[in-house]
């Protein structure tokens, strides 16, 4: 059999992938065999999908380990990118053809069904959905997309006719605050459909202190960027912070809007995520700096950095805060408050700027989904605040607040949704 391992990843994400196990002992390393995923890619360009599907299934019922098998890579990532480039009957196929080695994870039947959707197949994406809650009949948001698969549809109709509109960087003629869109009310909606919100994977938002640009992460791509220019909003580009060769993701701005937290690890996600700072050097962003392991950094006004520690915990699911000290920071501790840190993983953390509010989601039973924390005079957190009641949707994950922090931004079925935050105020305690 291919020498492989599932991995099962952090909280929320919906992504798993499958690796090459190394052999153990002092010798050399071996050669990394070719990529079954690169050479997909490979004989579709040059032959076409029939052909790259047919070598695909020779490689993954190949027994030798001839091939590197990558199970992030087959199923989400490179799906991704043939969806965002309109070649969705690409991705469809695809996942399809990787069934074998899959199928018997409901990860798996929910990328699959993610897949139907997006070429409108809707009957087809609700049997893979309903395969994937009965193989994890705890994931809270299946049953909330499979009463909403035609509202979905209806998100990725309008995803489809705004495919190739505008080139990465492009001024769309957009103007005004958040990329010119209508402001929401108290229901949550799409953030700019076809435009930031795609057919690929978008989550992870942060503002610029003036809200003249925004960066968010896409599934599979890196960081992206849009900036508010005087003839309007540039389309979506990739912001490159570490270099080629790494996957940046999850980049916030810092409460002065001339750094940059973000995590980043090797394009074949071979390792954990390590959180890196940028500055900016005039018109640019400097060299990045390694800081220490962890995920999904904010930092409030007066520098105290949250992120979600790796390796506390065997669920990845912890959020701890370090002070800054000179020039860099201190030791991490657990943030401390009732409520926060539960034996359930809880993850995803962002700070207000002037560190009043903390922001994370949680996979808790019951109550799952986004929780709020106010800081006392005291200093010390207030017990934790589901929010689903509120937003009266399913578990939702990678919470934001805009820069006014007039809107909460949260990442639901692979788009990002925004809603105005004004309830928030009402769910301050009494001081």
């Amino acid at each position: 059999m291919p020498r492989f391992q599932l991995l099962l990843p952090c909280l929320g994400l919906g992504m798993f992938l499958v690796g090459v196990v190394p052999t153990g002992g002092a010798q050399p390393p071996e050669p990394a065999p070719p990529s079954a995923a690169s050479e997909f890619e490979r004989i579709l360009a040059a032959r076409g999908l029939a052909d790259a599907c047919d070598s695909l299934a020779v490689m993954i019922a190949d027994t030798t380990g001839a091939y590197g098998i990558d199970g992030y890579r087959l199923v989400k990532g490179l799906p991704g990118e043939l969806s965002l480039a309109g070649r969705r009957d690409a991705a469809l196929a695809l996942i399809l053809t990787v069934e074998p080695l899959f199928g018997d994870h409901p990860v798996y039947w929910s990328e699959l069904s993610g897949a139907h959707l997006r070429n409108l197949r809707i009957d087809d994406a609700r049997a893979a959905l309903e395969k994937s809650l009965e193989l994890d009949p705890r994931n809270p948001q299946h049953p909330w997309m499979l009463a909403n698969l035609d509202d979905l549809a209806s998100v990725i109709a309008r995803q489809i006719a705004a495919e190739g509109r505008f080139a990465p960087g492009e001024n769309t003629g957009l103007k005004g605050p958040y990329l010119g869109q209508i402001p929401p009310g108290g229901a949550p909606e799409v953030f700019a459909p076809g435009l930031l919100s795609t057919l690929a994977h978008e989550y992870s938002i942060s503002f610029a202190p003036d809200g003249r640009t925004i960066i968010f992460s896409r599934g599979g791509v890196g960081t992206m960027a849009c900036r508010w220019e005087p003839e309007g909003w540039t389309a979506p580009e990739v912001l490159t912070l570490r270099g080629e060769g790494f996957l940046d993701e999850e980049a916030a701005f810092a409460g002065d809007g001339e750094r940059i937290f973000f995590c980043s690890r090797p394009r074949d996600l071979s390792a954990e995520r390590e959180i890196y700072l940028v500055e900016r050097k005039g018109d640019v962003w400097g060299e990045a700096v390694h800081l220490f392991q962890g995920m999904y950094p904010t930092c409030s006004s007066d520098g105290v950095l949250y992120y979600t520690g790796i390796g506390e915990r065997p669920d990845h699911g912890v959020i701890v805060r370090r002070l800054p000290v000179g020039e860099g920071f201190g030791e991490p501790e657990p943030v401390p408050g009732e409520g926060i840190n539960t034996p359930a993983p809880d993850a995803h953390p962002w700070i207000a700027p002037d560190g009043d509010l903390l922001l994370f989601d949680s996979y808790r039973d019951p109550g799952a989904g986004l929780f709020v924390s106010f800081r006392n005079p005291d200093g010390a957190w207030s017990e934790a605040v589901g929010l689903g009641n509120e937003l009266g949707i399913p578990p939702v994950g990678q919470p934001a607040l805009s820069h006014d922090g007039r809107y909460l931004f949260f990442c639901l079925a692979g788009d990002m949704y925004w809603v105005d935050a004004g309830f928030l105020d009402g769910m301050r305690p009494v001081r």
